[in-house]
């Protein structure tokens, strides 16, 4: 408990260093707002030109003005509220020599002919605004105006500076106007773009260039039913733009941009996905993945990461509950790119190269040569092997052992053999097996779209080649998206996606090639396959060569011999096909039909030659000497394993929605209901064939009933043979759902919002009631910021939510019925029933119930926001094991009887700390999680329970991922490993009762309690630079500790520091090497699972640092619309807390193993152009 403390005031004081870091620069006071035509105002300090510019951002309005005209008017106090637009500028210009005119929506402000140095609207004729307005008439211009990417500006304002000479631009951006004045310089400005004042030449057509301004836009959230406006949102949910995103360069899969950048979000080592901490103890953990409003069975490396405009994750039960009893969770919404403006057609091509170093074995903390023989050595003066069987294989120092203590070589012999293989490091073939991996990408994707049709298209082609040589992949993604307006107020579109690849999987894995003793080479010298010492099943190679001469295969065993023969090949495909139909049926009212289905298939090929392991030692255990001569009874030659799976799926949902405002804007209404219905069928099968032949497609067939019952084997016993390969499965769920969801905002400053949602599955059996259940929400937000009494300068936005609600979990492990399987007897082939689960008619659905609590806040001109959420999650009826009735034949048997709960923070903050042509911006995200087990029933609470943990073996009143260990009482005078009972006692792990439960200490979680990432992106001209810091804390880990005792390649390093002599025991904590090579497993076990070997497992990774450059539009010309060049580099390092810095990410946290390699560094480098 003391290390879980001193890590979380660390990680406070990291918290405010990182506050005061992100705050300290922003100084600048500011604040505008726009409300149903009335303009609210308040700065300290403020140039008329900045004041009109925050007015534009915030309005509709546009300004036309010279800046010559506006540089003499000092900065001055502006206290403005609720101010209409003549109002506002009469204030504002009062005391100047300045005037102005308003004309729809244009406002020009130009010096006063002379009205007594007050400012007074001009009368101007009322004209449109395609006309000129100011008389006389100069030569005419024309041009267009467009974006950076080529796109017309339709409704663009040109204007004629110092007049009321206003053109709009058509349909396609382009104009013409008079000029009024010699020389002349226009305005050009549209919403959501930053203007543009333009020095008129003598040429008459122009290409006039507006850049977008980011955040002017208004944001919104999608639900995956609905959009919505982010101010009128009562709900936590997390949206990560394509800006974002992009700065992430040469991503293969949308798991990579996960990590670190969603707050509440915990990703693991194996990519599992955590969200708001776990919320069942059986059922699934996993979040529901939606991707464009449906969920979706495939994986994630289905999605092209270039397609993707946002993720959203929904966080609470007001933004979670719509997706019903699947969404206990969380839900991710991934929403892939369409054309919404209207552009001509775009083409964008991107290509990135990504490359990462070879593997670091050294990592795998192994011992080397010259330990391993010295421990082994040790374990042989001992006597731990026996050489009285002849036919026995042994390791080579053993041999040279044992030829020594026969007398046939002398000790000086004997040692003089030890140091030759003391010079062998099996660790330097690393390159056998082992390379840089290769990741090339490359991405084409063309959109367009118009007044009635929107298109986006992406072909997107990867080339895997993994770091473990004879691994690699290829695949190709595709997206096609269509949207068309059939008839006024009717809209269809279509949407086909998918996934073709192609793999191999030959390589070998970090456990595989750890497994290889030291000094046991792979190859010689000429690249010739060297044998291990020790034969499959044992034997010696003397005695294996016999065996060859009888006619057994080769028992041999050599790791890159069956890596160069093997020849393994998955096929996957999945597409995805969507439609929809939109119908406009009132102003307001529309009505959606909207269908998907989904395929996904893979087939998997293992084809083994002769000379792979697997064929050499499944023919050689079945093969007997009968009459002198060798009887087959798994016939010689290749096999081929094979296993085809796929899962259709389809869903059908039609919805009713309606979006109104009324009374001026001040009362708007969102609402949604409808019905959805879904299926999904998974089938599998798989299947072996023996002496199969690639050409001829041939094998041979074995007697399955025969052999399943009894069969001789090598040694002169007997087993029975199945082919467990053999097997064929089908699942189908189906769901059917009604739903409805509505919110209500007036003045923009008060919303409530409130859903509901039923779920039918074919989960419990026969009763109606029985296979549906009931989940709700509520909430509600208030800007204060919009209120009348609130007059703080500095503070832009400052609104508060809070919600509440149910979400659901399934779990289909049991049922009201009685759940069977069919199968057949092995001896009597009759047909047969084996009992999985007995029958629970208590069933019910999990449940969770969520509170939210949040604010978000912007101060100072919106240079920092903040978005900070507090929840409490509660998770009841969940299956848990309760005591059975024996008559069932059960110990035990899943109920709804456990209950979960997690409370936690959710902090997000941004600071500009600088803007302009420099410009820095710092982000950090923050999560806590703390998750207890309220409620559970163990059935048999042993030590070996408490110290595996886990599923099943949770306890009330600590977390899901809990750790407990031995009191660690160090190594006794002669060696041996000891702990303290609950009094503080020495206990030896000889004693004959060990299962004491009082005698173990809670050590802490293994699941990190504070985890989330700090960014920082710098911007200076074309250059943008993005790093990302990820870390978590708060969490603990078994350290990886060497087993004295093990043999084979995987010993590690350590077990140098082993007792050897009386007072080591005050240098190490391993123990002796013990008498014998038996002894009861507690002996490591006090060691391995002792509190001494529990250190925290805080770390700190430089995730990512990269650098884009963008050329200047002028530098491209008329056809090439935008270009960049990337840099980056992943996995730059980490700091680990530990003391022997251990990668946590590496290690199995609740058992201390280590079997994984650190991540190397990856360098990427990419371009993107668009035409």
């Amino acid at each position: 408990m003391k290390k879980t403390l001193v890590t979380s005031k660390r990680l406070y004081m990291l918290v405010v260093l990182l506050l005061v870091l992100c705050i300290s620069p922003a100084v600048s006071l500011a604040k505008v707002t726009f409300d149903a035509e009335k303009i609210t105002a308040n700065y300290k300090e403020i140039s008329l030109s900045q004041l009109f510019w925050e007015v534009q951002k915030n309005t509709d309005f546009v300004f036309v003005y010279s800046t010559e005209d506006l540089n003499f008017v000092p900065k001055k106090e502006i206290n403005i509220r609720d101010a209409s637009i003549e109002d506002f500028m009469t204030r504002v210009l009062e005391g100047t020599d300045l005037t102005y005119t308003i004309k729809e929506n244009v406002v020009v402000v130009k010096k006063a002919e002379q009205q007594n140095g007050s400012a007074t609207p001009r009368q101007e004729p009322t004209r449109t605004l395609q006309n000129r307005i100011q008389e006389p008439q100069a030569r005419k211009i024309a041009g267009k105006v467009e974006t950076t990417y080529g796109e017309p500006l339709p409704g663009a304002f040109v204007v004629e500076l110092g007049t009321l000479n206003v053109v709009v631009a058509d349909s396609d951006g382009n104009f013409s106007i008079e000029l009024t004045n010699e020389p002349a310089t226009l305005v050009v400005s549209f919403v959501g773009y930053m203007r543009q004042e333009i020095e008129v030449g003598n040429a008459n057509q122009y290409r006039i260039v507006l850049e977008q301004e980011i955040n002017k836009l208004e944001e919104v959230v999608i639900t995956g039913y609905q959009t919505l406006s982010k101010e009128r949102v009562t709900g936590s949910f997390v949206v990560v733009g394509n800006d974002q995103m992009n700065k992430q360069v040469g991503d293969v899969s949308i798991m990579q941009k996960f990590r670190g950048l969603i707050p509440g979000m915990l990703v693991g080592s194996n990519d599992d996905i955590t969200i708001r901490g776990k919320s069942s103890l059986y059922a699934n953990q996993s979040p529901i993945i939606v991707v464009d409003g449906f969920p979706i069975e495939s994986s994630l490396s289905s999605i092209n990461p270039n397609d993707v405009e946002s993720i959203t994750v929904l966080r609470d039960a007001a933004a979670a509950s719509i997706w019903g009893v699947r969404a206990s969770n969380g839900v991710i919404i991934v929403t892939t790119k369409s054309q919404q403006t209207e552009r001509a057609a775009q083409i964008e091509f991107s290509s990135t190269l990504r490359i990462s170093d070879t593997p670091n074995v050294g990592s795998l903390r192994l011992a080397n040569s010259a330990e391993y023989i010295d421990y082994e050595l040790e374990t042989l003066n001992k006597g731990w092997v026996d050489f009285a069987k002849p036919d026995d294989g042994h390791s080579k120092v053993a041999e040279i052992f044992k030829r020594a203590k026969d007398n046939e070589i002398s000790q000086a012999q004997a040692e003089q053999l030890y140091d030759q293989l003391r010079n062998n490091n099996s660790r330097s073939q690393k390159d056998l097996f082992f390379r840089k991996s290769l990741v090339q990408q490359y991405n084409i994707s063309l959109s367009k779209s118009s007044g009635t049709n929107t298109f986006y298209s992406s072909v997107n082609l990867v080339d895997n080649k993994s770091s473990s040589i004879g691994n690699q992949s290829q695949y190709i993604r595709f997206l096609l998206k269509n949207t068309t307006q059939l008839f006024p107020g009717i809209r269809f579109s279509t949407s086909v996606s998918g996934l073709f690849s192609k793999g191999v999987s030959n390589g070998v894995s970090a456990y595989d090639f750890m497994t290889q003793i030291p000094y046991e080479m792979f190859t010689d010298t000429d690249g010739n396959y060297l044998p291990r010492n020790i034969c499959i099943p044992g034997f010696s190679l003397a005695r294996n060569k016999e065996l060859m001469g009888m006619g057994y295969y080769d028992w041999s065993t050599n790791l890159k011999q069956d890596m160069d023969n093997k020849d393994n090949n998955t096929t996957i495909f999945s597409p995805r096909i969507n439609l929809g139909l939109n119908i406009k049926i009132i102003e307001g009212l529309t009505f959606d039909s909207k269908f998907q289905y989904e395929l996904n298939s893979s087939k998997s090929d293992y084809f083994y030659n002769e000379n792979t392991q697997t064929v050499r030692h499944l023919v050689n255990v079945y093969t007997i000497i009968r009459n002198g001569e060798p009887v087959y009874q798994i016939p010689r030659g290749p096999i081929y394993d094979f296993s085809e799976s796929s899962q259709n799926s389809w869903y059908v949902r039609n919805q009713l929605t309606f979006v109104r405002s009324f009374g001026d804007g001040k009362h708007k209404i969102n609402a949604i209901a409808g019905t959805e219905v879904n299926s999904s069928k998974y089938k599998y099968k798989s299947d072996r064939y023996h002496n199969y032949n690639k050409e001829k497609l041939t094998y041979t067939l074995i007697d399955e009933d025969t052999y399943s019952r009894s069969l001789a084997t090598y040694n002169g016993g007997s087993s029975y043979y199945t082919n467990s390969r053999s097997t064929f499965s089908e699942i189908e769920n189906r769901y059917l759902s009604y739903y409805a969801n509505a919110s209500y905002t007036f003045a923009d400053k008060y919303s409530v919002s409130a859903s509901a949602r039923i779920d039918e599955s074919n989960l419990f059996g026969a009763q109606t009631n029985d296979r549906k259940t009931p989940l709700y929400s509520f909430g509600a937000s208030w800007d204060i910021t919009k209120e009348n009494f609130f007059n703080v300068n500095f503070i832009n936005h400052l609104k508060l939510r809070a919600t509440t609600g149910t979400n659901g979990n399934i779990d289909k492990k049991t049922s009201k019925e009685l759940i069977a399987k069919t199968g057949s007897s092995s001896y009597t082939q009759e047909s047969t029933l084996i009992i999985e689960y007995p029958k629970n008619d208590k069933l019910r659905w999990e449940t969770t119930r969520i509170q939210n609590v949040g604010l978000d806040l912007s101060v100072w001109d919106n240079r920092i926001s903040l978005s900070a959420d507090y929840y409490f999650k509660k998770s009841y009826d969940l299956l848990g094991q309760v005591p059975s009735d024996p008559t069932t034949g059960f110990a035990s048997v899943y109920k709804n009887t456990a209950e979960v709960e997690n409370t936690g923070v959710d902090l997000i903050l941004n600071a500009d700390i600088f803007r302009g042509a420099f410009s820095w911006n710092c982000g950090l995200n923050l999560s806590f999680n703390k998750n207890k087990v309220t409620k559970v029933f163990t059935p048999t609470p042993s030590v070996s329970t408490y110290l595996m943990g886990g599923m099943g073996n949770e306890i009330e009143g600590y977390p899901i991922d809990y750790l407990y260990s031995y009191r660690w009482a160090g190594l006794s005078e002669t060696g041996e490993p000891r702990i303290y009972d609950d009094k503080g006692e020495y206990v030896s792990w000889t004693e004959s009762d060990l299962n004491h439960i009082e005698w173990l200490t809670y050590s802490g979680s293994t699941s990190p309690r504070y985890y989330g990432s700090f960014i920082n992106t710098f911007s200076y001209k074309g250059f943008t630079l993005f790093a990302v810091i990820t870390y978590k804390m708060g969490y603990v880990m078994r350290m990886p500790t060497a087993w004295i005792g093990a043999f084979g390649g995987g010993v590690m390093s350590a077990v140098d520091k082993r007792w050897r002599e009386p007072g080591d025991e005050n240098n190490t904590y391993l123990p002796k090497i013990y008498d014998n090579p038996v002894s009861k497993y507690e002996r490591q076990e006090f060691v391995a699972k002792s509190d001494f070997r529990v250190e925290s497992a805080a770390n700190i990774r430089f995730s990512t640092v990269s650098l884009t450059y963008t050329f200047p539009q002028k530098w491209l010309g008329r056809y090439i619309k935008g270009a960049q060049i990337m840099l980056q580099a992943s996995d730059l390092g980490f700091w680990a807390k530990n003391s022997e810095k251990f990668d946590p990410e590496k290690v199995s946290l609740s058992s201390g193993s280590l079997a994984a390699m650190e991540n190397p560094a990856v360098y990427t480098f990419g371009i993107n152009v668009k035409f």
